[in-house]
C-alpha cells in the first residue's frame, strides 16, 4: 500500500501545482473522480490491477489509478 500512497501523493503534487499555476481546482476534481473510481471498482467488483505486495510497486500502482480513472465506464456493465 506504500505504492499507492506515492502514486497518490505524485498525482496530488502534479494537479496540486497546476493548480497553484493556473487557478484552478483540479486537485479537488482529481481527488473525488479517483476516490470513487476506486469505490466504483470495488462495489462493482470490477478485477482491477492491485500494486505486487512483495515490493514497492509505484508502477503497478499508478495502473490501478489509471483504471480507477475510467469509472463511468463501470457504470454500464
Amino acid at each position: 500500500m506504500l505504492a499507492l500512497l506515492v502514486a497518490w501523493a505524485i498525482v496530488m503534487a502534479t494537479t496540486g501545482l497546476f493548480d497553484e499555476f493556473y487557478g484552478t481546482i483540479c486537485q479537488y476534481v482529481a481527488m473525488i473522480w479517483l476516490c470513487v473510481g476506486i469505490g466504483v471498482m470495488l462495489l462493482k467488483k470490477i478485477d482491477f490491477p492491485l500494486p505486487r505486495p512483495d515490493r514497492i510497486d509505484v508502477p503497478g500502482a499508478f495502473k490501478m489509478l489509471w483504471w480507477a480513472t475510467f469509472w463511468p465506464r463501470y457504470l454500464s456493465n
